[in-house]
């Protein structure tokens, strides 16, 4: 496939993407939520990330995230260590002990989508790690990943319960070590996949990473992976939710504080990362986010 073609795919898929994501928070089920997440970034993830990428070198990164993710997720079910005391609930699809297989694809596309986001911030846009970088990637990335989680998961556990918390937690129901652990779990795959990276030879970048158009749809992808929330908010009709502590919230505060919360981390990211690509003089200009690669064909 041509990488135009690939380009108009890859819009195609963020579109798609979008709308359904959407429609399935105000209409569907845990199970089709789920799915739309670890599937429809997963698509975009493997059309984008071929483009820069090798196959071997996205089924390591799918490889790492899928390991230490479960590992971390049953860990903790288990243990208590590190997220906290938790148990998915029930309809998620098949379980690997006691996680759904339906989150490794979606460790894989966060912090995928993550992974380019930092490359974007740290004006970064070459294949080769050295030096510093080799820890200042991993870093960042979980930095970048863990926003979207700060922003999703007061919609997902304490209003669609998609998981429940035994002891609840300060931040509407969610315990703090949430997101500690979040920042464990992902800087751990994050730094072997860059270790990985950096221990490569004769390491290429190739052409479609050169255009703007490339990063411009992965910025614009972070940001779109929590889109649904503002929408939650504009539509909500206030109720009242309570957690397994018999703690009391109301959705009208979880989506506005949420949304407020997307804006200022998630959002801000990508707003700066489609400056950075405007203003990047190395890249090749593009006026649309489909690259002009092949147009000759």
């Amino acid at each position: 496939m041509s990488e135009k073609k690939k380009s108009k795919l890859i819009i195609a898929v963020i579109i798609l993407y979008t709308l359904v994501n959407i429609l399935v928070h105000i209409f569907g089920g845990k199970v089709l939520q789920a799915a739309t997440i670890g599937i429809g970034l997963t698509v975009f993830t493997y059309l984008h990330g071929s483009s820069r990428y090798s196959l071997k070198d996205l089924t390591i990164f799918f490889a790492l995230a899928t390991v230490f993710g479960l590992f971390y997720e049953n860990l903790s079910i288990l243990t208590g260590f590190p997220f906290g005391f938790y148990v998915y609930a029930d309809g998620l699809g098949p379980y690997l002990l006691h996680a759904p297989i339906l989150i490794a694809p979606a460790y894989f596309a966060l912090g995928y989508i993550s992974w380019n986001t930092t490359s974007i911030l740290l004006n970064n846009y070459s294949n080769k790690l050295q030096g510093w970088n080799v820890i200042i990637f991993p870093v960042i990335s979980t930095f970048v990943t863990v926003m979207i989680d700060i922003v999703l998961d007061p919609t997902w556990a304490t209003i669609e319960n998609t998981w429940i918390w035994f002891q609840g937690g300060p931040y509407f129901g969610i315990p703090l070590s949430n997101f500690l652990g979040w920042y464990l779990c992902v800087f751990t795959y994050m730094l072997c996949f860059s270790v990985y990276l950096s221990k490569k030879k004769n390491v290429e970048d190739t052409e479609i990473m050169k255009k703007k158009s490339f990063w411009y749809q992965v910025a614009i992808m972070y940001g779109l992976i929590v889109i649904q929330i503002p929408i939650l908010a504009i539509l909500n009709t206030n109720e009242a939710v309570t957690t397994h502590t018999g703690q009391i919230w109301y959705t009208n505060d979880i989506y506005w504080s949420s949304t407020l919360i997307a804006i200022a981390t998630v959002g801000f990211v990508s707003l700066l990362s489609v400056i950075n690509v405007w203003n990047n003089k190395s890249l090749e200009k593009k006026s649309t986010l489909i690259s002009e690669a092949d147009e000759k064909i």
